[in-house]
């Protein structure tokens, strides 16, 4: 059976080093940064903070004494809540600093990421009745590696698809 709190504290070491090394390869660009670029670097630190974050309140909260299927039925709430929050905020801002909810160059990565949104929130408002999974914390798992796939795909578009499109806007 996996250790919860060893596969928790993996995810984020990881989201810590995406964070690092994206950091590492955006300074190290020749061109000056486009402001969609710095959007994008900003959007995955936070996504990455995301999933660090939520990689800590289970293991401080089973530390605390709490019963653990209580830890990921709580935990997963709110990961259910802020979740689709935080990203309606993304296309909030997208569309306050660009223009447009869905930019052409990424319409499909973002309508991808709105539905997948949908789908792990639904898993996690189940997860907290116990309807989806034998185990809590497997359903909970879904949507932390929700967050840190996000914040690697955010951070391979940064290293290896910024500048690549000349429609980027501005």
């Amino acid at each position: 059976m996996i250790d919860p709190a060893d596969t928790l504290l993996t995810i984020a070491e990881i989201a810590i080093a995406v964070v690092g090394f994206a950091g590492i390869a955006f300074v190290l660009r020749s061109d000056s940064p486009k402001p969609i670029n710095l959007f994008r670097l900003q959007l995955m630190v936070e996504t990455s903070v995301l999933a660090i974050t939520f990689s800590f309140l289970p293991i401080l909260l089973l530390s605390t004494g709490f019963d653990s299927e209580r830890v990921w039925a709580l935990s997963s709430a709110l990961l259910g809540v802020v979740t689709p929050v935080y990203v309606t905020t993304i296309f909030l801002r997208q569309t306050e600093r660009f223009g447009a909810t869905l930019l052409p160059e990424a319409r499909i990565a973002d309508s991808t990421v709105l539905g997948a949104t949908c789908l792990v929130t639904a898993l996690l408002v189940l997860n907290v009745f116990g309807w989806a999974f034998t185990h809590r914390f497997t359903g909970y798992l879904v949507g932390l590696l929700w967050a840190l796939a996000s914040a690697v795909a955010m951070f391979v578009r940064i290293v290896l698809l910024s500048g690549a499109s000349r429609a980027e806007p501005d």
